[in-house]
């Protein structure tokens, strides 16, 4: 189910969140087209609300036609910020199209991830925004992952360099699960929803930004108190803030620390996927393994 995109595919863009720069559209499109793609860019993506891409109305009618378009196999979202969930309960009302689209971004996208992956058992990246890398804001290595990802699909694509955190991270280990995650905030705001990130068997990769220590731990402390953590395979946690003092960064870092500790799975971090220039893409509600020996660790898809 993962597409390989061949030069020339039409890539569409959407914008469920929130408002970008008139200018970006313009600069997907020349991005898209020194990369042999297509891109094709709704008139009425950016509208005039104050702090959503466009109305309500508007971001799901745009998100129901691309998914439902059988002449793509890629949708790439502009930016993250806020909005998604306003569009959940009329969107959980669209039926399944036959043909599986791949969706891409992070941050406020999570909550489609979450739905596609559960719901509709379609794989999806969180990956760098088409924002991002066209205005050049994401580092030149994930987006080079990115497209790897899309011509050739999941062969032979790993992610190296795990580090554990916790005492059943540190045995040798190979372990397998579905992968699930990503932004904490929107996992936390998914509980009691339809979409409710499920983690039975998953292995979960975490990430946030603009957390404060406390809010952080009152986030963790919150999807512990709710048994969300138990029955996940492992835990993978990215990066949690960017350019902050020595001082914020020990705090988040004793906090994490803390977390992984308390959990009986294998907690792992990975640096490099979050909401910093570097975001490496994470392929999500797919099979993969991690193999974890003498203290390093991979996952491998």
């Amino acid at each position: 189910m993962w597409p390989k995109i061949v030069p020339g595919a039409i890539i569409d863009i959407i914008a469920p969140s929130g408002r970008f720069e008139v200018e970006v559209a313009d600069a997907i499109q020349c991005f898209l087209h020194q990369e042999g793609y297509q891109a094709r860019i709704s008139p009425n993506l950016l509208g005039e609300h104050d702090f959503l891409a466009n109305s309500d109305e508007q971001r799901l009618t745009q998100l129901q036609q691309t998914l439902n378009a059988t002449d793509s196999e890629v949708i790439w979202c502009v930016r993250g910020g806020h909005g998604t969930t306003r569009l959940m309960p009329a969107f959980m009302k669209t039926p399944k199209p036959a043909k599986p689209k791949l969706l891409v971004g992070f941050s406020d996208i999570t909550t489609l991830h979450l739905w596609l992956n559960q719901a509709w058992q379609w794989p999806s990246l969180h990956g760098p925004m088409a924002r991002q890398v066209a205005l050049g804001l994401s580092d030149p290595r994930d987006v080079a992952a990115l497209l790897k990802l899309w011509q050739g699909g999941l062969a032979d694509y790993r992610l190296t360099d795990l580090k554990p955190l916790n005492q059943a991270a540190r045995q040798s280990l190979t372990l397998t699960g579905i992968t699930a995650g990503t932004c904490l905030s929107l996992i936390q705001t998914s509980l009691g929803t339809p979409w409710q990130l499920q983690s039975q068997d998953k292995i979960l990769f975490i990430e946030d930004i603009n957390e404060t220590a406390y809010r952080l731990d009152r986030l963790l402390i919150h999807l512990n108190n709710v048994c969300v953590w138990q029955a996940a395979r492992a835990i993978i946690l990215g990066d949690f803030g960017e350019d902050l003092s020595i001082i914020a960064q020990a705090q988040l870092d004793r906090v994490l620390t803390e977390f992984a500790q308390a959990q009986s799975v294998p907690v792992f971090t990975l640096k490099g996927f979050g909401h910093s220039l570097r975001n490496q893409p994470i392929p999500l509600g797919v099979p993969a393994t991690i193999e974890a020996a003498n203290g390093a660790a991979s996952v491998i898809f």
